[in-house]
């Protein structure tokens, strides 16, 4: 039993080794106030595999130019025209094209920022009501998240002003550093989104992987192999799959365009009263509420309404009912039988 809780033991222990680190890239990117040097990083490392790949010959005729411009646009956008992109790389080695491409990539970057900030700044615009308003209204959204994380990003004036005007009330120069400010946090917290979502999802298929592996792997012993050694072996060719797999999603996804929707919050419904002119109280009519046939009998008796004060109410109109009826109902159908049977025996007795 000792060896097979020790053997357990080593398992799970390079099952939590991987998950320390992770997690503690999890914590990194929960804590960074921007990731922009984390992403570029990665398209750095990108493009560089790609341009390596499809510039692997020695002279520019071996080189897959056309590839490469397909394998980088599924990135980031390209120019329009592949022909033109195509012809000026060719008259550069492949050390200009991959700083020309993550020249284009942080630039495509910015304009990103840029966008969210001014999208979502000329929408908070249009409403006329201050930051703080719209956080209050809009509590778990978009504005509340601006609100919460703005701060770091502008001066200790502008901070002021922003908490004290409405937006639409700002400079020109001051409303240029909040939608700066916009673009900053929305960006991150994009950012986030894009590679949380990414790990999470890689994660937990890549531990699903290894309960996989490790069924199977005591066959392995049947090969004069170490199942432990074999299975930290190939735990470790999975794990750095796992990180090529997670960098080339992230890649992938950063650059796609973002929409912004911001809920407008709903209007404050007016108060009325009952005063009138002059501050007058005016009476209220008492609504009367119908009391059911099955409902309870409003006197708490417990039974239902047609069964206690229901048979009193009914009585009245049940009474003027059948007086109605009796003034209007026409003589009985059995008299006129009657006569008619004396006709037709002193027909007989004549015959």
């Amino acid at each position: 039993n000792f060896d097979i809780r020790k053997h357990v033991l080593e398992y799970d222990d390079v099952v939590n080794k991987q998950r320390e680190i992770i997690y503690e890239q999890r914590r990194q990117i929960l804590g960074e106030p921007t990731l922009k040097p984390i992403i570029m990083r990665m398209v750095g490392e990108e493009i560089s595999r790609l341009v390596s790949l499809y510039t692997a010959g020695r002279y520019g005729d071996e080189w897959d130019l056309e590839g490469l411009y397909m394998a980088v646009k599924a990135i980031l956008p390209l120019p329009a025209s592949q022909s033109a992109a195509i012809a000026d790389w060719e008259q550069k080695r492949p050390e200009e094209i991959e700083a020309q491409l993550l020249e284009q990539a942080e630039q495509t970057y910015d304009n990103l920022e840029a966008s969210l900030g001014r999208e979502s700044f000329h929408q908070a615009q249009q409403t006329g009501l201050r930051l703080a308003e719209l956080a209050e209204a809009d509590a778990g959204g978009l504005y509340k998240l601006l609100y919460q994380n703005l701060e770091p990003h502008l001066d200790a004036e502008v901070w002021e002003e922003v908490k004290t005007k409405p937006l639409s009330a700002l400079s020109r120069e001051t409303g240029r550093r909040v939608q700066e400010a916009f673009g900053k946090v929305l960006a991150l917290q994009h950012d986030r989104q894009v590679m949380l979502q990414v790990i999470d999802n890689l994660w937990v298929r890549h531990l699903t992987d290894l309960d996989n592996l490790r069924e199977g792997i005591g066959l392995r012993a049947y090969g004069q192999q170490d199942p432990l050694v074999a299975y930290k072996k190939e735990a470790h060719e999975m794990y750095q799959d796992l990180l090529a797999t997670i960098q080339h999603d992230i890649v992938h996804r950063i650059f796609r365009p973002v929409e912004i929707r911001i809920q407008r919050p709903r209007p404050v419904r007016e108060m009325r009263t009952n005063l009138g002119e002059g501050g007058v109280r005016r009476p209220v009519k008492a609504v009367e509420k119908k009391v059911g046939r099955n409902d309870p009998c409003p006197c708490g008796s417990g039974k239902k309404y047609k069964h206690c004060h229901g048979r009193a109410d009914r009585a009245p109109a049940l009474q003027q009912a059948q007086g109605t009826a009796q003034r209007t109902t026409p003589q009985p159908v059995g008299a006129t039988r009657a006569r008619q049977q004396k006709r037709r025996k002193k027909k007989r007795r004549k015959r």
